[in-house]
């Protein structure tokens, strides 16, 4: 086992490295980082963090995900320490995937439920409405047919 430490880095970090001691293997570790130092510039900063986990020997792959969004991947710096050998592969600076709610397929089905209740709402308003405009038509006064025919005489 080996330790890796004094990662300068400011974003999402996949950091491959190898191993050359012991039997080789493949393994991809989680690694959280620690913020170690911070400078500040009038135009930016620069953040130095820590990332220190026992490595087993072969290929393997850090995967930090603990990093600022906007980061500037080109702003990224990386240096490794070790017992043994160490050699750093790639970095490559993604961001992360989007994860959906865990709890969407309930939002989706509340969503539905409140559509289908507005349309029923819609169709009471609109019967309500036609009811309405039924009992106005009833309530406007009514000549009789005398009234009517004594109004064309004239």
């Amino acid at each position: 086992m080996r330790r890796i430490a004094n990662c300068l880095v400011t974003s999402s970090l996949v950091l491959a490295g190898a191993l050359v001691a012991g039997p080789l293997h493949a393994a991809n570790l989680d690694a959280a980082s620690q913020v170690d130092a911070v400078t500040v510039y009038p135009d930016g900063a620069s953040v130095t963090r820590v990332i220190t986990l026992d490595l087993p020997a072969g290929d393997n792959t850090l995967v930090a995900k603990d990093f600022p969004m906007g980061l500037d991947p080109t702003s990224l710096r990386v240096e490794g320490e070790a017992g043994e050998r160490l050699t750093i592969g790639a970095i490559d600076a993604r961001p992360p995937r989007p994860v959906p709610p865990a709890n969407l397929p309930d939002i989706d089905k509340r969503i539905e439920a409140l559509k289908d209740q507005r349309e029923d709402l819609q169709g009471i308003i609109i019967a309500a409405e036609a009811r309405r405009k039924f009992a106005e038509h009833f309530a406007e006064p009514r000549r009789s047919a005398s009234a009517r025919r004594a109004r064309r005489v004239r």
